[in-house]
C-alpha cells in the first residue's frame, strides 16, 4: 500500500508540473501577441514601404515639391550646364552684364549696384517649372496638381516691403519647357533694354538716397490661382541710391525704326492723334511720329472689290504732366472717296504704348 500510494503521489505530481508548464507556456504567447520584442521606435516605420505616396501627397521640406521619378508627371529638364548652377540651385543670381547660359562664372556675379549701372539677373531652378507641384491658392493641405503650362511669377520686394505690382508673369511653355535656368532683366542696356519693365525703373527711382534691399521671389504657377507653395528660386541684391543718378528705361524715341520718311503725312498723323486725344480727354501730349509701315494697306469691299479706305500704321511721342514719356502705337485711315483717297488722314486704331526714356 505504501508503494501504491507513492506511485499515486508521484503520478498526481507528474501530471500538476505539466499543467504548470502548459499554462507558462500560454502565459508566453499571449505576452508575445501582446508586447513587442523591440520597442517600436526602434522599427522601420510604415511609410517606409510606399515612398512615392507619400512624397506625391506632402510638400517638400521648405514647402516645395517635385513630382517624383515614377508619376508619370515628371517632365524632361536640361542638365546643369555650369558649375555656377550647382552652386547655385534655387537661387536667382544678379551681375551688371548678361550673365550667359552655357558660360557664367562665379567671377561674374554682383550683388552690389548703383541707378546708372545694368542690372541682369539668371534664374537657377533645380528642375523645369512643369516639376514642381502647384496647390489651389498656394494651401498646402489641398492636392498637389501639375503645372501644365509651366506658368510662374516673379515677386518683388524692396526693404523687405512687397510690391504691389509683380515683377514679371510668364511661363516657359513649349520650347521652353525643359528649361531649369533663364534671364532676367531688370536694368538691361543696348537691345536688351526692349525686356527692361518700365514699372519696375520707375519704382526703383522713387527710392530715396541709400542703400536698399531688392529682392525677387519666383513661384511656379498662377498667382491668382494654383501655385507653389514657396518660391522655386529667390535672390536679393543692394541698390545704393546716389542723389542725381537715375535709372535709365534703356528705350527712347531713336529705338523705333520709320519704314517710311513723309513728313507732311507725318504732320497729320501728329494732328489726327491729338484731336482723338483731346476727344478723349487724354492727359499726354503729341509731338511727332514714325511711320512703321513701307507702304499704305489697302481695304477692298468682300463682293463687289471696290476700294473702301487705306490704313497704315505709326508711333507717336507723347509727354506726361508728370514728366515721363511714352511711344504710342495706332493705326490711321483716308478714306476713298469719288476715285480717290482723301487728304485728311484720321485715327483708326491704337496698338501697344511704350514708356520710354524722354528725349
Amino acid at each position: 500500500m505504501k508503494f501504491r500510494f507513492i506511485a499515486t503521489s508521484c503520478f498526481a505530481l507528474a501530471l500538476w508540473l505539466n499543467s504548470y508548464a502548459q499554462l507558462g507556456g500560454l502565459k508566453n504567447k499571449v505576452k508575445s501577441a501582446t508586447t513587442p520584442e523591440t520597442p517600436a521606435a526602434t522599427k522601420p516605420e510604415a511609410v517606409a514601404e510606399k515612398p512615392a505616396a507619400a512624397s506625391v501627397q506632402t510638400p517638400a521640406q521648405g514647402g516645395i515639391m517635385i513630382w517624383p521619378e515614377g508619376s508619370g508627371k515628371l517632365s524632361a529638364s536640361e542638365p546643369y550646364l555650369t558649375p555656377l548652377h550647382q552652386k547655385y540651385v534655387g537661387k536667382i543670381v544678379f551681375a551688371d552684364a548678361k550673365l550667359p547660359k552655357e558660360s557664367a562664372t562665379e567671377s561674374m556675379l554682383k550683388n552690389s549696384f548703383t541707378l546708372n549701372e545694368s542690372i541682369y539677373g539668371r534664374v537657377f531652378a533645380q528642375t523645369a517649372v512643369k516639376n514642381y507641384a502647384i496647390y489651389k491658392n498656394g494651401d498646402p493641405s489641398r492636392a498637389p496638381q501639375q503645372n501644365d503650362k509651366s506658368e510662374y511669377y516673379i515677386k518683388m520686394l524692396i526693404d523687405g516691403a512687397e510690391q504691389k505690382f509683380l515683377f514679371n508673369r510668364d511661363d516657359n511653355s513649349g520650347k521652353y519647357e525643359a528649361w531649369n535656368t533663364w534671364a532676367l532683366f531688370v536694368s538691361a542696356k543696348g537691345d536688351d533694354a526692349k525686356q527692361n519693365r518700365a514699372f519696375v525703373i520707375e519704382a526703383l527711382n522713387k527710392l530715396a538716397p541709400g542703400k536698399h534691399n531688392i529682392k525677387l521671389q519666383l513661384f511656379g504657377g498662377d498667382n491668382t490661382g494654383d501655385h507653389t507653395i514657396s518660391p522655386i528660386a529667390e535672390g536679393e541684391f543692394t541698390l545704393d541710391v546716389i542723389a542725381g543718378q537715375v535709372m535709365k528705361i534703356g528705350r527712347n524715341w531713336a529705338s523705333f525704326k520709320a519704314e517710311m520718311s513723309n513728313p507732311a503725312l507725318e504732320k497729320q498723323v501728329v494732328e489726327a492723334i491729338a484731336a482723338h486725344g483731346n476727344r478723349q480727354k487724354w492727359k499726354e501730349t503729341f509731338s511727332k511720329a514714325k511711320i512703321l509701315d513701307k507702304d499704305w494697306y489697302v481695304t477692298r469691299a468682300e463682293f463687289t472689290g471696290l476700294i473702301l479706305y487705306r490704313t497704315i500704321n505709326v508711333v507717336v511721342y507723347a509727354k506726361w504732366p508728370d514728366g515721363h514719356c511714352t511711344a504710342q502705337e495706332f493705326s490711321v485711315v483716308q478714306q476713298y472717296n469719288n476715285g480717290a483717297f482723301s487728304k485728311t488722314t484720321e485715327y483708326n486704331a491704337i496698338g501697344t504704348q511704350y514708356q520710354i526714356d524722354c528725349d
